[in-house]
């Protein structure tokens, strides 16, 4: 009976040594392909795609540090993309990125300890974004610039929908428009 259960074990161990190598090939080649379409994401912009794709596979494998670092690597990347867009005044672009990783932040938190950023940071650079927007929109609107200022405020509306203020100037500026065309 004893000779038995060592061959049994024996088959259980060349079955597992012949599986296990298997498994850690189809598991490469699975984060392999994500890390790929992740990246074709964040060059065509649609970064939350990006981070979806990674949190899913972050998922299933937690334990995979090679996975968290491009992870982590890829969100810094979309937050490196925001900044450039914020330090250049380009603030819709910057106001709606800085709100996808705000969006997503809960997902990070196996590994939030070692981004740059925090979630107050992405507060309040979204605040910074909508003020400058804000700003912006009413320079054109007094300037009489309507169709800039109503891009302007829509702009922000897209990142921060909640923000009364400019729903308010954005309406106005509408009727306003309107208005001006039904007396041509």
């Amino acid at each position: 009976m004893g000779h038995c259960n060592l061959k049994a074990l024996l088959m259980i161990g060349i079955v597992l040594f012949l599986f296990i190598p298997s498994c850690m090939h189809q598991k490469k080649a699975e984060v392999d392909q994500i890390q790929a379409q992740s990246r074709q994401y964040v060059n065509t912009g649609d970064f939350q795609k990006a981070i979806d794709t990674y949190r899913i596979t972050h998922s299933k494998f937690p334990e995979d540090q090679a996975l968290t670092r491009s992870y982590i690597r890829t969100v810094e990347d979309i937050k490196n993309t925001a900044d450039k867009a914020f330090n250049s005044d380009d603030f819709a672009p910057a106001g709606r990125t800085y709100r996808i990783l705000l969006r997503n932040h809960t997902h990070f938190k196996d590994f939030a300890q070692k981004l740059s950023f925090d979630r107050k940071f992405l507060n309040t650079r979204i605040s910074e974004c909508s003020s400058n927007l804000f700003k912006k929109g009413l320079e054109e609107y007094r300037s009489g610039n309507l169709n800039n200022a109503i891009s302007l405020w829509e702009g922000l509306l897209a990142f921060d929908p909640n923000n009364a203020e400019a729903r308010k100037a954005l309406n106005t500026a509408v009727t306003q428009q309107k208005t001006l065309q039904q007396k041509k």
